[in-house]
């Protein structure tokens, strides 16, 4: 993995890793199009997706289970205590992207 420029993409869709290391990484409703095409272009994979609730400073989330503050936006993100989405992405569409 060449973290040097998954770091540039990161800072790029201001997508936030999770914890330790790259295995999650939140990124907003407006930007996650051209994050996840960014990744396929370099050469990344996905394998899963969970949701989060985004959580403006100061209101409570609704559904989301807590989780960790942003470092792009003024508030902070949610686990939504349901299932992750496993993906395949198609080899087609890694060539077309």
């Amino acid at each position: 993995m060449d973290k040097e420029r998954l770091d540039t993409i990161l800072e790029l869709h201001k997508a936030q890793p999770v914890g330790h290391g790259y295995i999650d990484i939140i990124v907003s409703r407006e930007n996650y199009g051209l994050f996840i095409s960014d990744l396929i272009k370099n050469g990344f994979i996905i394998e899963s997706i969970s949701w989060w609730e985004w959580c403006q400073d100061g209101k409570e989330c609704n559904y989301g289970l807590g989780g960790p503050q942003s470092i792009y936006y003024d508030g902070w993100f949610a686990e939504l205590p349901i299932e992750v989405d496993d993906i395949s992405i198609d080899e087609s569409f890694t060539n077309e992207a």
